[in-house]
């Protein structure tokens, strides 16, 4: 039996390495986790465009069928990201596309169309008031439900990991990003302290290291940046 089962849920900041990975000494924070807990078994399960309620709705699915001791959530800068096109549009033009299922020439289109709306993002950024995808009242209440039933039907320990500060580019891009990302750490933080659950602050740590060396493309963590939040999530599992 391994030592630990440890439970990733989260989004593409789990996922993706910035710049791309240029070697395979360049290892997520997942794959640190791995490496450094002898006997954890690591499931990652974390997927581009994720929020909350994906887990919260497909709960046995993406929770309960691994029975974990230990589950991560990292979650919120997609929830809190300010609209860059109506919804239904950016989903059509920008989400995941499977290229043996679309094949070469539909593929095409939808890079020539997302060169074309990408111009667009900052105009509609700034006509939105920088209105995050999901109200934070919302949001919180969604988190608070996801947590009661990971403690009803798992008892496992959780740690919850906040929202990094963005880039001035990415700012610049998306004007009210930060302030978002504020106001959605504000109730990531309340939620762990009323929980009494484990956080990772990654907001003060990149502003205290630089946002721009940890998260070089604005939402994506760097090598560093990767062994830096695996040192402060093992913090809490070590113990």
């Amino acid at each position: 039996m391994p030592k630990h089962r440890i439970l990733v849920l989260g989004n593409s900041e789990v996922l993706h390495i910035r710049p791309p990975r240029s070697n395979w000494q360049e290892l997520t924070y997942t794959e640190i986790i791995k490496n450094d807990i002898p006997g954890a078994e690591v499931m990652n399960k974390a997927f581009g465009s994720s929020e909350v309620k994906n887990v919260l709705i497909e709960f046995d699915k993406y929770v309960h069928s691994y029975f974990p001791d230990i589950i991560i959530l990292h979650f919120g800068v997609n929830e809190a990201a300010p609209r860059m096109l109506p919804r239904p549009l950016w989903f059509f033009i920008f989400a995941d596309k499977n290229e043996p299922v679309y094949g070469p020439l539909t593929m095409s289109f939808f890079i020539l169309l997302r060169k074309i709306f990408g111009k667009l993002t900052t105009f509609y950024s700034l006509i939105s008031g920088g209105r995050g995808w999901v109200n934070v009242k919302d949001f919180k209440y969604v988190y608070s439900q996801l947590l009661n039933k990971i403690d009803k039907e798992l008892k496992s320990k959780i740690i919850i990991i906040n929202i990094g500060p963005v880039t001035e580019k990415k700012e610049k891009d998306l004007p009210g990003f930060n302030r978002k990302v504020a106001e959605f750490n504000a109730a990531i933080n309340e939620l762990a302290k009323e929980r009494s659950v484990d956080l990772v602050d990654i907001y003060n740590l990149c502003n205290r290291l630089g946002v721009d060396r940890i998260r070089p493309d604005g939402v994506h963590f760097s090598p560093e940046g990767h062994k830096l939040v695996a040192n402060e999530i093992m913090k809490n599992i070590i113990t």
